[in-house]
């Protein structure tokens, strides 16, 4: 879900599942992009259950090429 919304709007960084069935993401962009994606986030697909959502905003420490999904 969150690779598809990241290539959607151009948006580089990572995604990963984590063994607790949460979701952790990393993602770059133009920041009208990025609030888009988080708001799609807190709606989650069809087949998903989101409890919450928790951003934090940083200046990024590393510049991503591309999206990639990474599995734990």
């Amino acid at each position: 879900f969150v690779e598809r919304l990241a290539a959607e709007r151009g948006l580089t960084g990572w995604v990963r599942n984590n063994d607790d069935g949460s979701v952790e993401a990393v993602l770059q962009g133009l920041p009208d992009d990025l609030k888009a994606c988080i708001e799609e986030m807190h709606r989650g697909s069809p087949l998903a259950r989101v409890e919450s959502v928790a951003v934090d905003w940083r200046t990024p420490e590393k510049q991503f090429d591309e999206f990639k999904v990474i599995s734990s």
